[in-house]
C-alpha cells in the first residue's frame, strides 16, 4: 500500500455523521499486539475480556507461534514481521470493518488489562457518550507523562475527566461514531504513532474524550518498537512530518491538559 505525501483528508467534527448504538450491535472489536515476549500477557487478556463481547485481531509482528494458544482457532491472526501497531490498524481496523462493532479497542502487548472490566468499560462510554476513551492507570503501572491519567491522582469523587489528550497506547477505545475521521488521519507511511495522540481528541473527539477513573489497566513497558536501533528520532520525525501534513487543514498539536 502505498500513500500520497502531498494530500491529506481529514474530516472536520461537524462533517462527521453522528450514528445511534444499535441494541443488535453489542460487540467490540479488539486490535491487540504479539510477539514472543508479551504471549503471555496477550493470552491473559484475551481470556479475561472472553468472546461473548468481544471480537479479537492478533496482530503479531514477530513471526511468534500462536499454535498453541487456547483461543487460535478463535480470533483472526495477522501476521507481518517488524511492522508497528499503526501500520496494522491502518490497513486491518478500515471504517467498513468496525461497522458491525460499537467500539475499536487498540491495545498493545504490554498492557495488563486484567484489572479492567472490559463489558462495564465499554457501557460507561456509551452511557457517557465517550468518543475517545482510555482507563486510567493503576497501581503498579508504567507512570505516564500526564499525571492526570493516573487513578491515584483524580478529583476528588471524579469517576472520568474530560481531556484535549487520550493516550495512544498502552489502550485507546474508539467510538464506531469517530473512527472515519480517526482512521482518514493515520498515515499508511508513519507508523510509529507520534504525534497522532496531540491530534486526534480535538479533530475527532466532539469534545467527548475522556479518561475514565473507574477502570484501570497496568502499563508493563517493554518497550518492543522503542528498543530498534534509531527509533526514537524515526519517530520524532515522524511526528513532525506528520504535523506538517495536517497543517493546511487547520489541525495542529494540543497541549495535553483536562478541558473540564
Amino acid at each position: 500500500m502505498t500513500s500520497s505525501l502531498s494530500s491529506l483528508s481529514v474530516p472536520r467534527i461537524a462533517d462527521v455523521p453522528r450514528t445511534s448504538f444499535d441494541s443488535e450491535r453489542q460487540k467490540s472489536l479488539v486490535g491487540i499486539f504479539v510477539g514472543q515476549a508479551s504471549k503471555d500477557v496477550v493470552d491473559a487478556n484475551i481470556m479475561h475480556l472472553g468472546f461473548e463481547k468481544f471480537t479479537f485481531v492478533v496482530f503479531n509482528y514477530d513471526g511468534t507461534d500462536l499454535r498453541e494458544m487456547s483461543w487460535f482457532d478463535h480470533v483472526v491472526i495477522v501476521s507481518a514481521r517488524r511492522q508497528m501497531k499503526w501500520w496494522f490498524i491502518k490497513r486491518f481496523a478500515s471504517p467498513p470493518i468496525l461497522a458491525s462493532y460499537d467500539y475499536l479497542f487498540v491495545v498493545d502487548g504490554d498492557c495488563d488489562l486484567t484489572t479492567m472490566n472490559g463489558t462495564a468499560f465499554v457501557e460507561d462510554m456509551k452511557r457517557r457518550e465517550i468518543t475517545i476513551g482510555q482507563p486510567a492507570h493503576g497501581e503498579g503501572s508504567f507512570q505516564p507523562r500526564y499525571p492526570f491519567l493516573v487513578q491515584e491522582n483524580r478529583p476528588i469523587g471524579a469517576r472520568g475527566r474530560l481531556l484535549n489528550f487520550i493516550e495512544s497506547g498502552p489502550l485507546v477505545a474508539f467510538s464506531r461514531d469517530v473512527w472515519q475521521c480517526v482512521w482518514d488521519l493515520l498515515q499508511p507511511d508513519l507508523t510509529s504513532g507520534y504525534g497522532y495522540d496531540l491530534v486526534w481528541a480535538d479533530a475527532c473527539g466532539r469534545g467527548r474524550a475522556a479518561v475514565l477513573y473507574d477502570h484501570t489497566i497496568v502499563h508493563i513497558n517493554q518497550k518492543s518498537a522503542s528498543r530498534r536501533p534509531n527509533f526514537v528520532g524515526r519517530a520524532v520525525g515522524e511526528a513532525i512530518e506528520f504535523f506538517r501534513r495536517i497543517a493546511p487543514s487547520g489541525l495542529r498539536p494540543s497541549t495535553p491538559k483536562p478541558t473540564a
